[in-house]
């Protein structure tokens, strides 16, 4: 049984490699073509407005208890840059929280990221409170929100109450589960430093080869009568 978000995306990597897409490398055009990152977009809360929230009056995100941990999930609504928020001043991120039942969930996007520095935490609204989240993590959603549309996401700090220990332990037994019915998995592995990202390029350049190859070796085989 899987017991840890590391355990999971290890095991969704070797599983199918190809599901797994860095975050850093999602280019427009990638978001535009690909089915299964589409698939997680919406237009719903799309055009609500963006508002400012008032330190003296701020109130702290509330979870409500999911109907059953072992089934159901919570999934992140990440709107969209055009839906502009600040919390004590700052510019933000403004977010929706959703449960489904996991068998009636939308097609959604799975992310696995570095946690970082635990103790920098950023703020953010979801349902016009705050959450306090790393923040390695605000950088990853900031990153990846789209300008006018919203995106459906599982990420375990924010979907799950990191407060309820019962409702935690039943989630991770579920993370496996998450991960694989999930539209696509994200690797957010942070903000590029000592040329990470010339790295990162040239090892999707050699993946994009590989599956070439693939391609080719099986059209030749299925071309020669030896797939059946």
């Amino acid at each position: 049984m899987l017991t840890s978000p590391k355990e999971t995306y290890v095991s969704i990597l070797k599983q199918n490699p190809a599901s797994v897409k860095m975050a850093a490398h999602l280019t427009s055009s990638y978001r535009v073509g690909n089915a299964n990152y589409k698939s997680a977009i919406t237009s719903r809360f799309a055009l609500r407005k963006g508002r400012s929230l008032d330190t003296n009056h701020l109130q702290v995100y509330k979870y409500r208890p999911l109907r059953n941990p072992s089934t159901h999930i919570r999934l992140l609504y990440l709107l969209p840059r055009s839906c502009k928020v600040k919390v004590a001043g700052e510019r933000s991120i403004a977010c929706e929280l959703i449960s489904y039942q996991v068998e009636q969930a939308p097609a959604y996007i799975g992310l696995s990221y570095t946690w970082g520095n635990g103790s920098s935490r950023r703020p953010i609204a979801i349902a016009g409170r705050v959450l306090h989240i790393t923040e390695a993590l605000f950088i990853a959603l900031e990153h990846l929100r789209e300008a006018n549309k919203t995106l459906i996401m599982w990420v375990d700090a924010i979907c799950i109450n990191q407060v309820d220990s019962s409702e935690k332990s039943r989630q991770v037994q579920q993370m496996g589960r998450i991960f694989s019915g999930a539209a696509m998995v994200l690797a957010w592995l942070g903000t590029a430093a000592d040329d990470s990202d010339l790295v990162l390029q040239h090892l999707s350049k050699i993946r994009n080869k590989t599956d070439e190859t693939i391609k080719t070796i099986t059209e030749a085989e299925f071309s020669h009568g030896l797939l059946v």
